[in-house]
C-alpha cells in the first residue's frame, strides 16, 4: 500500500488561541512554511477571553528585547 501524503490543514495567516499558564489567552499566528516547519509570530495579544479574528493585536508581532544589554 502506498503511503498517502497527509493534507496540509495549518495556511500562513492562520491564527491560533493559546491557553496560558496563568489562565488567559495569548495567541500564534502562522508566518511561514518551509518543508514540514512551521515559522510562528507570537502576538502580543493576552486576554481573559479568546481573541475575536478581528482584534487588531492579532496583526502585530510581540517583540521583547530582555537578551539585549543596555548600554
Amino acid at each position: 500500500m502506498a503511503k498517502e501524503k497527509a493534507k496540509n490543514i495549518v495556511s500562513n495567516g492562520d491564527v491560533f488561541a493559546v491557553n496560558l499558564p496563568n489562565g488567559k489567552y495569548g495567541a500564534i499566528r502562522i508566518a511561514d512554511q518551509i518543508d514540514n516547519s512551521y515559522l510562528i509570530i507570537t502576538t502580543p495579544y493576552i486576554g481573559t477571553e479568546k481573541p475575536s479574528i478581528e482584534n487588531e493585536l492579532l496583526v502585530d508581532v510581540l517583540l521583547e528585547n530582555r537578551f539585549f544589554g543596555v548600554s
